[in-house]
């Protein structure tokens, strides 16, 4: 008996391990055409997607657009102080209202360049240029008829999260597992202060898989050793999203001296590493105590948080493609996109958000940059602003580098199928949830 056979007969999960009524999916769900416009039509349409940060929709006229596989939507504050949603296409001929170079600002209305049709920032169409000329249009109700197409809309935790179905359930259900739990956070308080467009050659969904195991984390980032405990990362399946929680500052090496990334972790929560005498074991503690006797005097909400979140990171993927991380301080989200016809190429938007203290701080202006990972594999530009983080760079480097001949990979007709371990077992719900949506009859 070799070593790996020992190992799987003496293993107490070899019934999680071969569970045979767990289908994964295919790998051509990954490199087909036919899969991308599959996912347009049956999930993408059928679920709540995260939109822009409210906070580039303070005032009446402002806008954004956002594009989604293969489609482009305007988000737009009303005079009526409602935000609402529309399709970013001209009724009459199929044009863009608003081009991709002017994606954020304000505009007094919507006017289609082509044809110069015009609607008000509701919707409401406001002229449509010599009418006369459109004489099927007589005794047609013109308001109701060329209204702009709205997508449904709701906001919670300071984003606009939208959905093509307008008979989906409430966005307050679909992400009631997570709602409660969120909220101390107050990320409806939170700006933006690092938002970029990273382009990668793989399939979406190999993304949103490395974001919810922890298989890959001691040969991929050994460095997370030294101030985390990467052997016990709690995971659990919420409906059809998915909680990682990541203690840090509690980490896996007994080395009793105190190694770099570590004292990074200490001055990453404000504390000057020199002033601190302790063992590496002790460091969690330390930094809980710490921040709970400057709850006070500080605009993070550390009164709504337990000992415990005061040091972890609470994972949230929310179903299909949306990552979110909450932390004391501020909240890292990535939101995987497809690109709108080729299955192996995706965006990653990486958002971090944090507290700001409008009487005694400047409020940073955004900068919204994108580029392609293959041009800039270091990530030189990602989050070099306010509040560097070289730590969470260096982590997401890591991680893109191997999606590509991940993507490769499957397309080999060597590799005949995903073999998914316990640390991978939200991979598995992922692909259980995905399957109702995309193969709902197999």
């Amino acid at each position: 008996m070799n070593k790996i056979t020992s190992l799987i007969a003496n293993t107490s999960q070899l019934s999680t391990l071969t569970d045979c009524k767990f289908q994964p999916l295919s790998k051509y769900d990954y490199l087909t055409r036919e899969s991308v416009e599959i996912e347009r039509e049956r999930l993408w349409s059928k679920v709540w997607l995260i939109g822009p940060r409210l906070e580039l929709l303070k005032k009446a006229h402002d806008y954004v657009v956002e594009e989604f596989a293969g489609e482009s939507f305007i988000f737009m504050r009303g005079r009526d102080d409602l935000i609402r949603g529309f399709y970013n296409v001209c009724p009459h001929r199929g044009a863009r209202i608003i081009s991709n170079d002017e994606c954020r600002g304000r505009k007094p209305s919507l006017l289609c360049l082509y044809h110069e049709w015009q609607w008000d920032c509701s919707g409401n169409v406001q002229n449509i240029p010599r009418l006369d000329c459109f004489p099927q249009l007589a005794g047609t109700d013109i308001e109701k008829d060329f209204r702009l197409k709205e997508v449904k809309v709701d906001t919670w935790g300071g984003w606009i999260w939208y959905s093509i179905d307008q008979n989906i359930e409430p966005l307050t259900d679909y992400l009631r597992p997570i709602i409660n739990f969120a909220n101390p956070y107050e990320t409806d308080r939170q700006i933006t202060i690092d938002y970029s467009t990273i382009e990668v050659e793989c399939n979406w969904k190999v993304s949103v898989e490395n974001f919810i195991e922890t298989y890959h984390l001691n040969p991929l980032h050994p460095q997370l050793r030294d101030w985390m405990d990467t052997e016990y990362i709690s995971m659990e399946a919420l409906g059809r999203h998915a909680h990682l929680i990541i203690n840090n500052g509690s980490p896996t090496s007994k080395n009793p001296n105190m190694g770099m990334r570590m004292k990074e972790f200490l001055a990453l929560n404000d504390i000057d590493p020199q002033s601190y005498t302790g063992s590496p074991q002790n460091v969690r503690k330390f930094i809980q105590e710490a921040k709970r006797a400057r709850q006070d005097e500080v605009i993070e909400p550390y009164q709504n948080l337990t000992d415990s979140q005061l040091t972890e990171t609470h994972e949230f993927s929310i179903f299909p493609n949306i990552t979110i991380g909450f932390m004391a301080e501020s909240t890292l989200v990535y939101r995987h996109r497809p690109h709108p016809t080729d299955p192996g190429r995706m965006y990653i938007d990486v958002t971090r958000m944090c507290h700001f203290d409008p009487t005694t701080e400047e409020i940073p202006e955004i900068i919204f940059k994108t580029f392609k990972y293959k041009d800039d594999p270091n990530l030189t530009d990602l989050f070099e602003g306010l509040m560097p983080a070289p730590v969470i760079k260096l982590q997401l480097s890591q991680d893109l580098q191997l999606f590509a001949s991940v993507q490769q990979g499957l397309n080999s007709r060597a590799f005949e199928g995903f073999i998914l371990g316990e640390k991978e077992k939200m991979i598995k719900h992922l692909h259980r949830e995905l399957s109702k949506y995309i193969h709902p009859t197999e």
